[in-house]
């Protein structure tokens, strides 16, 4: 509680502002009954509010912020109301009622009057929180009980923070504009947590309730500055044992987040009352973080490769020591040998590791290009697993395929003379396999294919596909070639998407299982952590989990 909050003259004062920031004296509640979109000031940045019963006015959002498929979260005006539109276990109604306020991915009903197609299409689950400030609370009645509550940032652009700035940028997509006069220093998006089946969260995004709260960490060292990635970027501090995680900064190719990025690492030194000894960054030679960090004089500088860090923070999370076994599967990470990598597995500790295993190399063309249009990876891997067939294949099955790419690309593959990277990527995996089925051929937002299709899969099926494990000069290898001609005489005949969506998440347990099982052999290592994004698909994290758990290993995640 902090008094100024409830003085009415030194406390805050909000305005209701039209697009010419002219003060309005409608009540935004009637406003947003309307159909009106309105831009709402929060604690760290703004929300776009809206209606979310109501169709047109959220299509009217999503052409005013061209985002055309990515889900939108959604506030409710209490738990019931929450209760009215999904489903919701006891551990996730603990998070929802939280003093940090996140939001969390839960179960649609079915028989909900939202309309679905608009606020989360191709998927049966919403991202839901409640009202976390007494400004929220205004924006609700017995009538109005659900709203979408979207960020109001442009994409890819920071957070919006300002007035001023508010008006200047989201003139053309908000309605009206709703203010106070406290100023946002420390821009903060809303955290998103999953409960997973075994009732553990997993962080989508760490931000507005958790940070800077320290993380305990089993190693304590000299104090550290860990820089991340390139996309979605958090940066770590460590001081005395613990890990003081930032916001996230968006992608940094984007100078507002690089900005932002080098004013929120100032800003924590200062708050932790600690200057770094040593600076870590991704081995990605073209990275932001990595150029920054080699031009840092009087620092110790430490290169890390991307999949032992996604293992070693699991390890860390888990308060483990010692050496074990990683498997971490993503989308993309460079690899000591100069490949993408995504699907590994990995031994080590703290210290040091080494590469056990790999999904099997095929050629990752236009690097970024591909990952966000999925039917390039599934015609690279038809003619990488089917030769000449798989061209013919591709034809008929990736209508969103343009010829003069297709042609490009084939003309490539068949000469062999492929200069693009080669990659392990399971993310890309899942995109390709997505594409086939005719579930995504493109992404519009990030690991949307991967998304769709686990949401279409049906649980109830308990086949799998055709792989190889081999190995090959001291690396194992696993090899999902001999699923394609299977997965294609499905498709020939007919057979449902939904049985071959949660076949092909099968293979995939089976094929982890058996290699994590040939390791334990080989090494004596019985403790394996799973990490990366991909493991975020829960059919795949549950139904692995269990499976080695089941032959005795000690699984954390």
């Amino acid at each position: 509680h902090a008094q100024p909050n409830a003085c009415p003259v030194c406390g805050p004062h909000t305005s209701l502002l039209n697009r010419r920031g002219e003060v309005v004296g409608e009540s935004p509640l009637d406003l947003l009954k309307q159909g009106n979109i309105i831009a709402v000031k929060g604690l760290g940045g703004f929300h776009l509010a809206v209606d979310a019963t109501n169709a047109q006015a959220i299509k009217t959002l999503r052409q005013r912020k061209q985002r055309d498929a990515k889900p939108f979260a959604i506030m409710t005006r209490n738990l019931q109301a929450a209760q009215r539109f999904c489903m919701i276990s006891e551990v996730e109604e603990k998070w929802l009622t939280s003093p940090q306020a996140p939001i969390v991915i839960l179960a649609a009903k079915d028989d909900s009057i939202l309309p679905k197609e608009v606020i989360h299409p191709g998927i049966n689950t919403l991202g839901v929180m409640l009202p976390y400030t007494p400004l929220h609370y205004l924006l609700f009645d017995q009538e109005l009980e659900i709203l979408i509550m979207t960020s109001a940032n442009i994409s890819d652009d920071p957070l919006i923070t300002g007035n001023k700035e508010v008006l200047e940028k989201l003139g053309a997509i908000a309605d009206f504009f709703l203010v106070h006069n406290r100023e946002i220093y420390n821009p903060c998006d809303d955290s998103v947590i999953r409960i997973t089946s075994l009732n553990t969260p997993q962080y989508l995004r760490r931000a507005r309730g958790f940070v800077p709260q320290g993380i305990k960490i089993p190693v304590n060292s000299e104090p550290v500055l860990a820089l991340g990635g390139e996309m979605k970027n958090t940066f770590c501090i460590t001081r005395q044992g613990e890990a003081f995680l930032s916001q996230h900064w968006g992608d940094l190719d984007h100078y507002r987040n690089y900005s932002n990025f080098l004013h929120g690492i100032e800003r924590f030194k200062a708050m932790l009352a600690v200057e770094p000894q040593v600076i870590v960054h991704d081995l990605h030679p073209d990275y932001q973080t990595t150029r920054w960090a080699k031009n840092q004089a009087d620092f110790k500088k430490i290169g890390v490769q991307h999949h032992w860090a996604h293992m070693a923070s699991a390890m860390a999370d888990n308060g483990l020591e010692g050496e074990m076994l990683g498997l971490v599967c993503d989308g993309t990470g460079w690899g000591t040998d100069g490949a993408v990598w995504g699907c590994e597995v990995l031994r080590g500790d703290y210290r040091c590791f080494s590469r056990l295993a790999h999904l099997k190399y095929l050629p990752l063309p236009g690097g970024d290009v591909t990952a966000r249009k999925p039917y390039r990876m599934a015609l690279v891997y038809l003619m990488m697993a089917l030769g000449q067939k798989g061209l013919s294949i591709a034809e008929e099955y990736l209508p969103a395929l343009p010829v003069p790419e297709k042609e490009l690309l084939a003309s490539s593959l068949q000469k062999k003379t492929f200069r693009e990277v080669q990659t392990s990527s399971c993310g890309r995996l899942f995109d390709a396999v997505s594409a086939l089925l005719g579930i995504c051929s493109l992404n519009n937002y990030e690991g949307q294919a991967a998304i769709e299709l686990e949401d279409l899969a049906d649980t109830n099926q308990t086949d799998y596909y055709d792989y190889i494990i081999n190995k090959e000069e001291n690396m194992w290898i696993m090899d999902v070639f001999p699923m394609w001609q299977q997965l294609v005489a499905e498709i020939k005949k007919g057979g449902p998407v939904s049985a071959m969506a949660q076949k092909f998440h099968l293979t995939l347990i089976q094929m982890f299982s058996e290699i994590l099982v040939k390791l334990r052999d080989e090494t004596g290592l019985n403790r394996v952590v799973l990490s990366g994004g991909v493991f975020h698909n829960q059919i795949l994290l549950t139904g692995l989990m269990q499976n080695l758990t089941s032959q005795d290993f000690s699984v954390y995640q």
